[in-house]
């Protein structure tokens, strides 16, 4: 049995794939083998090819891989329950861009993992979806380090926005700003609750938060939870924005 693992693993050893579908190519590369407790970098080389407006390139990373990213293209970044995600409202305008990310691998885990996924985009005004092969790698962990717990980034308590009405001081979280206004579908792939995303104009910006939330501590723990890379916090007197 072990020999067959082996054997299979072998033959998806090389971890560089190239994906094509309408001209579309994105090429990412991983390391073959990765140490529990170390960290490894992932890098997705993307070819659009003319293609333009909204996509989204979903990853699905086994338990225990937490990303920080490095590049992001222009795109928001939201990283929940062991899905990554870089949604672009629009697409770069060059064809070829890069996006890179660190993993941070629990030291618990060992054995082999796969990184899987999809690219999502628009091609006349249809949703395309193409696969992108699996990525597999092999973990090597010791049996001292499995033995430790770690509670890195824990925040377990959930906190939800909420209509607050008596209150003069209020907290909100900005999730996304952008030239033009986003429409409701993309909004969601932000966040699934569409009416808790509050828009505004300023600046000649659209920008969405969600709020209200009664304490700057309640704010932040929704910010760490919303999984939205750069979201952050801004506080709101009597409705209004207070500018920093």
């Amino acid at each position: 049995m072990k020999n067959l693992i082996l054997f299979i693993f072998l033959i998806l050893k090389f971890t560089t794939f190239i994906v094509a579908q309408n001209s579309i190519k994105i090429n990412i590369e991983t390391p073959d083998n990765v140490n529990a407790g170390s960290e490894f970098t992932v890098n997705i080389d993307i070819n659009k090819n003319n293609i333009l407006g909204f996509a989204k390139l979903e990853l699905y990373l086994p338990v225990g891989f937490m990303p920080k990213v490095i590049e992001v293209a222009g795109s928001t970044v939201i990283n929940q329950d062991q899905l990554l995600k870089f949604i672009w409202i629009e697409l770069p305008e060059k064809n070829k861009f890069n996006i890179s990310f660190i993993v941070k691998v629990d030291y618990r885990i060992m054995g082999y993992k796969e990184i899987y996924g999809n690219f999502h985009y628009l091609l006349n005004g249809q949703r395309k979806k193409h696969p992108i092969a699996v990525l597999p790698l092999n973990i090597i962990n010791e049996i001292s380090l499995r033995d430790k717990i770690s509670t890195e980034n824990i925040v377990s308590r959930k906190v939800y926005p909420e209509k607050i009405t008596n209150l003069n001081t209020v907290f909100r979280v900005q999730i996304a700003a952008n030239k033009r206004r986003i429409n409701k579908e993309i909004l969601q792939e932000l966040y699934i609750v569409l009416a808790a995303i509050k828009e505004e104009t300023i600046d000649g910006l659209y920008k969405y938060t969600i709020g209200d939330f009664a304490t700057k501590e309640d704010a932040d723990i929704f910010r760490i939870n919303c999984g939205v890379t750069g979201a952050f916090i801004l506080s709101y007197e009597n409705g209004v924005r207070v500018k920093k």
